[in-house]
């Protein structure tokens, strides 16, 4: 907008300067240096907006520092402990703070095998979980078991190649897509399809 002639020449006089004295640090300083004590004796009033009385009285300029962070450094980096923090000064102090005790590594508990069949023992860690678990042996009894369970599900998402379902799961681009399904069909971590095995 400067550039295009937008701003008022007051503006762009004043922005022309101020870049100027940005970027040459030694003309910043020595400006520093005469505007710090004349701060205290210019008037208030062109350095600040219109101010509606509405709002109550005028507010002050803040005081400015008296010493810049630049003049503190080096007045004081001469007294200043400078630290190393690199990676050997790091694990140097943790090895300097380890205890001095030492304490033996935790023993892994030998678990005892249940004396029933690994099925039944995890049918029952399933059902405390909150699961049910079903015996099929073949696609047409979990299909079974399946509407069974759920009469009224509509849409049925099947992620196994074994039930088709009404919906495949590897069509789905979008997670909004499965706000309307009703059962969901996934492969477990645990358990296989398995042919039963007809007694006698």
């Amino acid at each position: 907008m400067a550039k295009k002639g937008y701003l008022p020449l007051a503006k762009r006089l004043s922005f022309a300067v101020a870049g100027h004295v940005l970027g040459h640090p030694e003309e910043y300083h020595a400006i520093e240096k005469v505007a710090e004590p004349a701060m205290d004796f210019a008037p208030q009033f062109p350095l600040v907006q219109p101010f509606p009385e509405s709002l109550g009285t005028r507010p002050e300029l803040p005081q400015m520092a008296k010493q810049t962070f630049r003049e503190w450094y080096l007045a004081n980096r001469a007294n200043m402990q400078t630290f190393k923090f690199s990676r050997e000064v790091i694990l140097a102090a943790i090895r300097s703070n380890l205890p001095q005790q030492q304490v033996e590594h935790p023993v892994i508990p030998v678990f005892q095998r249940p004396d029933r069949p690994f099925q039944s023992e995890f049918e029952q860690h399933l059902q405390q979980a909150g699961g049910t678990a079903h015996n099929v042996g073949t696609v047409a009894e979990a299909e079974a078991e399946l509407m069974a369970l759920h009469p009224g599900a509509k849409v049925i998402c099947s992620a196994v190649p074994e039930i088709a379902g009404t919906r495949r799961a590897e069509t789905v681009r979008d997670p909004h897509e499965l706000a309307d399904v009703d059962v969901g069909v996934v492969r477990a971590q645990f358990g296989r399809w398995r042919k039963r095995v007809p007694s006698g």
